[in-house]
């Protein structure tokens, strides 16, 4: 329990910060959706898309490495000064050489075959790709050492400057998704700076520092998880671009508005516990060895399954009130997609914990090739589908390519990690939440915002009723806590 508990500190930390930046995620989004049409939305989400894809490539995976490697640097101060030296100016350059990239090839004459409006926005989109390259090992070096109230302020800020510069430039320069994206630029650029001013040991950076044979060996463990990302990052995002291309700019609007939230809902349950969990377990496996690590990954997806079902049967139960309240009428189309998207997300959040084996094991090769397959899969159901099917023929590869992402992730890892899992448990969780989202689409009430809060509150209070009622250890922790044990 003890690793549990230090866990779930250093996640609740994690997510104080996060659920500020989610609450701003949730002020911006329907303020972008409402700010253009919803196919300029398409068309932002698609450049917004693409600058995750990029970024995994520019990124040369060194977030990873650093993770891997500060443990075995954080004996001297040279090592640590090796260490942040080359992968600040390693990841900035490889940040460079693939934003110019990008750019040069939307820009010359062979793009052509874009249209003229998602081309802009592409090529601006490529500028975002260096500025997010260069801040990712700087939010590598906060996580590793501890730095939880400066990671939470630095993501914090960077999501409330990119909302207010970037509706200033929208408001500035007119309704088109490049001007917001040259918003985000300006945005995120200022925080880099504030955070090597003010957060950074600039005695740690100096380009003579820098190691061509530790980015060697670093480039060695990191290039199969950066393959690993990009391959995970067109899983979730290549579908954006058949979107476009089936059916047009208006329905993926309405796909990634239902998307969006989906992400949101996935992020603010993974991002916490991975943030605080992948060091956990790299430092329990040297420590205590496979068993200890097991049994802990496996007590933490049971918690993140008791968490993710809850939030999915709220989905199923609330899908149209969450679409229009957050976003406005006009994109309630989207309200049949949302469910089981949000389902789908929830295995890729899955993932962290089914990969632990590979990340201990360093079989991170093995882990791109997994992603590839569930891609190349998802790629399939795309061609077959979507021209018959419409919007139906992306969910459903896109909940698809998750959910076989984190079967092959399970199957495989297994073999490295045994995790220690109650199939009963989790059988619980996901029955609990299939009942109560059946109950909770049977509330009638007048009004959009009674509608959702009566939904939500009656998904919630049944499933919490069931998951207590049949799993013993929950109502053991509850007993635990100060007013349980006095009552």
């Amino acid at each position: 329990m003890s690793n549990l508990k230090s866990l779930l500190k250093q996640s609740s930390h994690y997510l104080t910060g996060r659920g500020l930046a989610i609450l701003i995620g949730f002020v911006s989004f329907p303020v972008y959706a409402r700010l253009f049409s919803v196919a300029d939305y398409g068309v932002l989400n698609l450049a917004q898309r693409f600058t995750l894809v990029a970024l995994a490539v520019a990124k040369l995976g060194m977030q990873n490495a650093i993770l891997r490697f500060y443990e075995e640097s954080s004996d001297s101060e040279d090592s640590l000064r090796r260490l942040y030296s080359t992968a600040l100016f390693g990841t900035t350059f490889g940040g460079l050489v693939c934003s110019l990239a990008c750019a040069l090839f939307f820009a010359l004459p062979t793009s052509n075959w874009i249209p003229p409006n998602i081309a802009r926005a592409l090529l601006f989109a490529s500028g975002l790709v260096f500025v997010r390259a260069a801040a990712s090992p700087i939010f590598g070096f906060l996580r590793v050492e501890g730095k939880t109230f400066a990671f939470n302020a630095l993501d914090v800020l960077t999501r409330l400057l990119s909302l207010i510069i970037g509706v200033s430039m929208v408001r500035l320069l007119g309704s088109r998704p490049e001007n917001l994206l040259l918003g985000l630029i300006f945005a995120e650029s200022a925080v880099i700076g504030i955070a090597l001013v003010f957060y950074i040991p600039r005695h740690r950076l100096a380009i003579a520092s820098f190691d061509p044979s530790l980015f060697r060996s670093a480039m060695g463990f990191a290039a199969p998880l950066a393959a690993s990302e990009l391959a995970q990052t067109l899983l979730g995002s290549a579908d954006r671009a058949f979107v476009q291309y089936y059916l047009g700019s208006e329905p993926l609007g309405y796909y990634a508005a239902a998307c969006a939230i989906a992400i949101i809902l996935q992020e603010a349950l993974q991002i916490p516990l991975n943030l605080a969990l992948v060091p956990m377990y790299v430092k329990l496996w040297h420590r205590e060895g496979a068993e200890a690590t097991g049994r802990f990954v496996g007590l933490t997806f049971e918690v993140f399954l008791l968490a993710a079902c809850a939030v999915t049967a709220v989905t199923f139960a609330a899908a149209r009130e969450l679409i229009v309240f957050v976003n406005s009428a006009k994109y309630a189309p989207a309200a049949p997609m949302l469910g089981p998207l949000v389902a789908g997300y929830m295995f890729l959040a899955a993932s962290v914990f089914f990969s632990a084996g590979f990340w201990v094991q360093k079989k991170t090769m093995q882990m791109a090739r997994l992603v590839a397959v569930a891609f190349g899969v998802k790629c399939v159901l795309n061609f077959i589908m979507l021209p018959g099917m419409g919007l139906a023929g992306a969910v459903i590869p896109n909940a698809v390519g998750f959910i076989v992402l984190a079967a092959l992730y399970g199957w495989f890892s297994h073999r490295l990690l045994p995790l220690r899992l109650s199939p009963v448990r989790c059988l619980t969780y996901v029955a609990a939440a299939a009942v109560a989202a059946f109950a909770g689409q049977m509330v009638q009430t007048p009004g959009l915002l009674l509608s959702l809060v009566a939904r939500t509150a009656t998904v919630l209070g049944i499933y919490s009723v069931l998951v207590v009622l049949f799993d013993a250890r929950l109502r053991q922790w509850l007993r635990q806590l100060p007013g349980f044990r006095s009552a």
